[in-house]
């Protein structure tokens, strides 16, 4: 019980970008496989983003060992952002790709 709630509370570090500054916010991931295990295998999950209006431009950048990875950039409204933020700007199989690399290389 107690791992599975640890699982659903990892950090994950946001930054929010806006024309006037950049803020470090940390954000927990309860979306499960591949989003926990990417948290938990990389040193980084960001996520880059701007609001317009009721839209959310945003993008992932994924720091493992010294390499950077970065997703293309995906317009999500507010709602899917505020309910998960990582799970709305990564889709699950690009997700799925990126972990993979990570075993890889391993």
């Amino acid at each position: 019980m107690r791992n599975l709630l640890y699982l659903g509370f990892i950090a994950l570090a946001l930054i929010c970008q806006s024309a006037l500054s950049a803020e470090m916010v940390h954000l927990y991931s309860s979306k499960g496989y591949p989003y926990s295990r990417l948290i938990q295998k990389t040193d980084s999950v960001k996520i880059f983003y701007t609001e317009n209006n009721a839209e959310i431009d945003c993008k992932i950048e994924v720091n493992w060992r010294g390499d950077k990875w970065l997703s293309p950039a995906r317009k999500v409204t507010q709602a899917e952002f505020n309910q998960a933020p990582l799970a709305s700007c990564l889709p699950r199989s690009l997700a799925k790709e990126v972990l993979a690399k990570t075993y890889a290389s391993s």
